[in-house]
């Protein structure tokens, strides 16, 4: 299938837990101003050389992460670097809720919205390889009982069209709603969403009309991925994307603490989401002040393909290590299933501007001189998530944070870029800072 192009105008560590924040302390005014604080790092490599360049390279880190905390003012970070295609560092900074001052741990987890999308595909590369569904059939093979608006042709919409964005569906279904929290009416805004079942999205695809053609123009679209996502669930014979999500990937990977937030059962282990002055959406604060406002999380219904899931940087890192070590015995997925996931769709370009390439929910672009990145990030209310890696190089990072910022793109893509020029290359010098 030819690319289209659309133009849119280690050795075990003690850890030390430094005091941030106390229970009473509502102000975040020099929140982490000298020494990042950290609950714990674990580090996994074993070859000697690399743990001397992986040393200086987290220091070089906690320096990063400590400029993040006084300029963005995240309680958290929890952070993972990949090195020859497995986990190496996974470390903690900062307090899970300010309130308690209790200390991130190495297993925190938080709503990783969007990268769930990556889920979604790589359940499609998997029931493709195995022929229970091709990607460029019309979707109404799987679904013939669907009724859909009167302007979708649907003979051109393919699971293809929904998983890289060009399906021409609106970003989000016509009968999606925003949860109303009583306590922030008058500071905050939220886009927290009412749970989402299989009813509304039935009702959506009958009455929700399409932006544009498929298959014509790029639109990212959450709506796509909850059809995509509930297409590939008749498909599996399970009845919830997340069930056909667990047994197909989630339980083969042991991913235990991947999951879709339905209840508050499992919150004590999530960082709590938190929003403050700095975000655009909220309307005033008390005396001015940059207090932290602690947000409920997002609880979700039956369809959950866009945004649903729960992880941390031990099961990222796992999942990621799995699409960077492919085998043609490899399970869940394995080296045809990874190919087709990372397999190019689409190129955008906006404004003359090259953007990204697109595959199955991966956006592919160029790291300079180092090569093809594969990368996707996540945001909701209070808690945001990137990872980027690079499949030729076998290195990757995950950062996850839950603060009112979204500097998790630029400080994940800036802590690459140190992988890749301090490991990306042989070394005879010892390093140096």
């Amino acid at each position: 299938m030819a690319i289209i192009t659309f133009s849119i105008k280690r050795a075990k560590t003690k850890f030390a837990t430094i005091s941030i924040l106390t229970a009473t302390l509502p102000l975040i005014t020099g929140i982490m101003t000298t020494n990042p604080a950290y609950a714990k790092a674990d580090y996994s490599t074993k070859n000697s050389a690399n743990h001397n360049y992986l040393t200086i390279t987290e220091k070089w880190l906690d320096s990063q992460v400590n400029q993040a905390f006084r300029q963005h003012h995240a309680p958290a970070y929890s952070i993972g670097l990949i090195l020859d295609g497995r986990l190496a560092l996974n470390k903690s900074y900062g307090v899970m809720n300010i309130r308690t001052g209790a200390a991130t741990s190495l297993n925190a987890g938080y709503q990783i919205a969007s990268i769930t999308k990556t889920f979604v595909a790589a359940l499609a590369a998997k029931l493709a390889t195995e022929n229970l569904i091709e990607l460029d059939a019309p979707i109404t093979k799987y679904a013939p009982n669907l009724v859909f608006h009167p302007d979708i042709n649907t003979d051109n919409m393919t699971l293809r069209n929904l998983l890289s964005h060009h399906s021409g569906l609106p970003r989000s279904p016509n009968n999606r709603k925003n949860i109303r929290v009583a306590e922030l009416d008058k500071l905050f805004d939220p886009t927290i969403g009412a749970a989402y079942n299989t009813k509304n999205l039935i009702q959506a695809v009958a009455t929700t009309a399409p932006k544009y053609p498929a298959g014509k123009h790029y639109h990212y679209s959450n709506y796509g991925m909850f059809l995509a996502a509930y297409i590939l669930t008749k498909a599996s014979g399970e009845r919830t994307f997340y069930q056909a999500l667990s047994n197909h990937i989630l339980a083969p990977l042991k991913l235990k603490n991947t999951f879709v937030r339905t209840s508050s059962k499992r919150d004590k282990t999530m960082a709590t989401p938190y929003a403050s002055q700095e975000n655009s959406s909220l309307i005033a604060f008390p005396n001015q002040s940059k207090r932290h406002v602690e947000l409920p999380a997002w609880r979700f219904g039956e369809v959950t393909g866009a945004l649903g899931l729960t992880s941390n940087v031990n099961d990222l890192s796992q999942y990621i290590t799995h699409l960077l070590n492919p085998s043609d015995s490899s399970k869940p997925l394995n080296t045809k299933a990874i190919e087709t996931l990372f397999r190019p769709n689409a190129e955008f370009i906006k404004d003359d501007t090259y953007l990204h390439t697109i595959g199955l929910g991966w956006q592919i672009r160029e790291f300079g001189q180092y090569g093809t990145v594969y990368s996707h990030g996540g945001h909701n209310d209070g808690h945001h998530a990137y990872i980027i890696f690079s499949r030729s190089k076998k290195m990757g990072v995950i950062m996850l944070s839950n603060g009112p910022h979204n500097i998790n793109k630029t400080l994940a893509s800036q802590t690459m870029l140190r992988l890749l020029q301090t490991f990306g290359k042989k070394q005879s010098a010892s390093p140096s800072t």
